[in-house]
């Protein structure tokens, strides 16, 4: 499946639900057969240390990033969402974006789509 067509696959399902986290994007990717695994890291941006995800390769990454490129956007949520979603990172969890400069720590996000 061509990239474009999977990204706009998921911008529509993050507009139509809302909330939608990377555990969610991997079962959209499993679903279309793409296999997004790898050892890429997403960073919060501007803030050293702190992850969003990991363990994609760089095509998934570039899919995320066309989704957002449409308008879509993330923010932040309760890791709670992630365990109920059925994953999670194996990482400290960032209470803020600042003062992580030793070790890494995960953020939970989610994506939206602002209308």
């Amino acid at each position: 499946m061509e990239n474009s067509r999977l990204a706009r696959i998921i911008f529509n399902y993050v507009r139509r639900k809302g909330g939608v986290s990377f555990v969610e994007f991997e079962n959209i990717f499993r679903e279309n057969g793409f296999d997004y695994k790898g050892h890429k890291m997403i960073l919060y941006p501007d803030a050293p240390n702190i992850v969003v995800w990991l363990g994609w390769n760089q095509a998934a990454v570039d899919i995320i990033m066309e989704v957002i490129g449409m308008g879509a956007g993330f923010t932040c949520t309760s890791p709670v969402i992630y365990y109920c979603d059925g994953g999670a990172l194996n990482l400290p969890i960032a209470r803020t974006t600042r003062g992580y400069k030793k070790e890494l720590h995960w953020l939970p996000v989610v994506m939206n789509v602002e209308e």
